[in-house]
């Protein structure tokens, strides 16, 4: 009786899948270090006007994208192994991440709430400050001249911050719309407030991060149900082979009991002219 040494072909094909599922896992597991760098990246540009809890769905993420990348790894080495142990133990890896993702994208999704009142406050209290100090007078430039917006809902808000000039409102060359060149006198200025545009910026980042998160964590929990039925498919053929190793093991032991039970011929001889010996 021969062992049936040959793969299963739907265990074949979902091995293959899983190995394609696993190197999309690294692309995504890159494409969230990426993501996650670049939005804290640009939020530390705009620190003054955030607390620091709207960094921590971006710091989770960078993490969660080194775990996919080396759990994706450990997937592919464990499929190509069919090691039954190694595919469920990333099974389990795959659900933590995908819980830690669901995490992100819910924290990242909160943060919206209380966007609105906390910018209000923060570019205010950085608007009223920017006479006294140097560095809350850097932040109103980077944001006003990066956003092309004035003030907190509009110009107007610099209204007695500044000393008036012949009862005009003395505006930061930021406001300008030719900004940064010197040759340029300020004939036109930005009319919309800069808490609009940031409030936009920073909600659309959210939803970013939010998207992001819940469509790799889809794709992970689809890796998770193939990763189970190539551990449950790889279970069933050893188990297959330990049968058929066993059958042939008792038939190799009936062969020999049987061949040792059997009696041969008896033979009789006749002795004649037997002389004693002198």
């Amino acid at each position: 009786m021969l062992l049936d040494n040959e793969p299963n072909p739907s265990m074949l094909c979902i091995k293959y899948i899983l190995v394609i599922f696993n190197f999309l896992f690294v692309v995504t597991g890159i494409c969230l270090i990426l993501v996650g760098w670049s939005i804290n990246y640009i939020y530390f540009e705009y620190s003054e006007f955030l607390e620091a809890h709207f960094f921590s769905p971006g710091v989770l993420m960078i993490i969660i994208g080194i775990l996919v990348f080396l759990v994706a790894s450990f997937g592919c080495w464990g499929a190509f192994r069919e090691s039954t142990c190694m595919i469920m133990m990333f099974s389990v890896m795959l659900a933590m991440i995908f819980v830690l993702e669901l995490a992100a994208g819910v924290s990242a999704y909160v943060l919206q709430a209380d966007i609105h009142q906390l910018l209000q406050r923060t570019i205010t209290e950085t608007l009223q400050d920017s006479p006294t100090q140097n560095s809350s007078a850097r932040m109103m430039d980077v944001l006003q001249s990066e956003l092309q917006c004035c003030g907190v809902n509009s110009y107007k808000d610099w209204y007695g911050v500044y000393p008036e000039t012949d009862g005009n409102i003395t505006l930061p060359e930021s406001c300008c719309v030719e900004y940064g060149n010197s040759d340029t006198n300020c004939t036109q200025v930005y009319t919309n407030g800069c808490l609009p545009e940031l409030e936009t910026f920073i909600r659309e980042s959210i939803v970013l991060l939010a998207g992001t998160a819940s469509t790799i964590a889809l794709i992970q929990l689809i890796g998770v149900s193939f990763s189970c039925s190539l551990a449950k498919m790889i279970r069933m053929q050893k188990t297959e082979r330990d049968r058929q190793r066993w059958e042939m093991r008792e038939q190799l032991i009936n062969s020999y009991t049987q061949g040792k039970g059997e009696k041969g011929p008896v033979v009789y001889m006749t002795i004649t002219d037997i002389k004693p010996k002198t």
